[in-house]
């Protein structure tokens, strides 16, 4: 498993702590949600089971798997097997069914990591495939939650559920039409303007620098910022089907089911990789997706509430504004750098000063309530620091480490 692994930019194969920090990073998020809430659902509070357990379990894989004397099996082991146990010891769950759901959610952890990191070696640092391996282990734990959770489960009462959910979407989305209408134009003539700065950088063989890849940071800043401020559920949404229709092009190209396309895919995008992309897959746009996704994806509180929480800005600030501060700065005027890293201070200043000038912003124009303001100095702080000294993809880690700095500083009222 081990040399299936990225490098981290020391010896190949070498593993840093900030891989157990990256693999914790989902638990840890989604208890800090629940620190500020008065009622979280039964399938979240169920799903923060689960994820200390798996959290625990990437721990478990990390020392028993990636040693000098690991094996490359990918069966389920007895550590984690008692992970897992001692997970549902500590944190029962209420309903039998609840438990066999947890508790297979957290031994799956193990094979499913070492699967993806052995199908798709050098594409992810051990951090890195966990994270991956944790998100979607939980999607499907959450399905399962709320399958069981039906009355009766048979497939009418599937479909009943279904149409009830889709009634509420569409009888919202409705209730503001226009508004709607609007942002879904705006969105899709960014998008079709991005695909055009591809295009033409493809074809004029144009070379692709830090500044280049910065506008596509600029245009997710604007559809998200749009969104969470007219329509946070269409917002969320669409944030799912972008993700699914991402991965699926992704999954076209890798595979060269259709070779003219995968060529044409792997060309126009090769150039706008960033550095730390390696492996046979193509990432960066997926990462930078989801990195703004995080804080509506893990969020346990409704979406309709307006103005939206400071908390859900956090991808926005951190991914959209803070990382594309920091590396144009840092490219630019950078002299000192952190030790052991390549990233500037002058980028993080500027990571710094743009942050809590975004936030200032946007509570000026009064788009946001800013309850505390040392809460949001903790939580920039803390994710700009981890951007200067973290060797993991950025945009998959920094809107983590933000969320669960403010949710819990504001929780302890700093």
């Amino acid at each position: 498993m081990r040399s299936h692994l990225r490098c981290l930019g020391h010896s190949p194969g070498s593993l840093l702590l900030g891989d157990l920090i990256t693999s914790s990073l989902l638990p840890l998020v989604m208890l800090s949600s629940m620190l500020p809430s008065s009622s979280v659902s039964m399938v979240y509070t169920n799903l923060c089971r689960a994820s200390l357990g798996l959290g625990l379990s990437a721990w478990l894989t990390y020392i028993t798997d990636l040693g000098p004397d690991s094996s490359s099996e990918r069966s389920i082991s007895l550590p984690h097997l008692g992970a897992a146990a001692l997970t549902l010891f500590l944190f029962p769950s209420s309903t039998r069914t609840n438990t066999y759901i947890i508790y297979w959610a957290i031994i799956c952890l193990r094979p499913l990591t070492m699967w993806l990191v052995s199908k798709f070696p050098q594409s992810f640092s051990f951090g890195e495939a966990t994270l991956i391996c944790q998100s979607c282990i939980l999607v499907s734990a959450s399905l399962l939650l709320k399958l069981f959770s039906l009355e009766e489960i048979t497939m009418k009462a599937v479909i009943i559920q279904l149409v009830k959910d889709l009634e509420w979407m569409v009888d919202h989305l409705l209730s503001s039409s226009s508004t709607v209408v609007l942002l879904l134009m705006f969105w899709v003539f960014l998008v079709v303007l991005s695909v055009c700065v591809v295009a033409l950088y493809h074809q004029q063989g144009w070379e692709v620098n830090t500044k280049t890849r910065k506008l596509f940071h600029l245009a997710v800043v604007l559809v998200y910022v749009s969104g969470l401020v007219y329509s946070p559920v269409l917002l969320y949404i669409s944030s799912i089907a972008a993700l699914v229709f991402m991965v699926s092009i992704e999954a076209v190209r890798w595979s060269q089911a259709i070779p003219p396309v995968s060529y044409f895919l792997t060309e126009a995008l090769q150039p706008f990789l960033d550095s730390k992309d390696g492996g046979s897959l193509i990432l960066t746009n997926i990462y930078l997706l989801v990195g703004v996704s995080w804080p509506l994806w893990v969020y346990p509180g409704p979406m309709s509430v307006q103005p939206s929480p400071l908390v859900l800005y956090c991808g926005v600030i951190s991914v959209g504004v803070a990382d594309s501060a920091a590396s144009i700065v840092g490219s630019t005027a950078g002299r000192l750098r952190w030790p052991g890293s390549d990233k500037t201070v002058e980028g993080s200043l500027a990571a710094v000063i743009s942050s809590l000038g975004f936030v200032w912003a946007m509570s000026a124009l009064g788009l946001v309530t800013v309850g505390s303001w040392s809460a949001v100095i903790m939580a920039v702080l803390g994710m700009v620091i981890t951007e200067a000294l973290s060797k993991q993809v950025d945009n998959l880690t920094l809107p983590l480490v933000m969320y669960g700095l403010l949710t819990f500083a504001q929780y302890k009222q700093f």
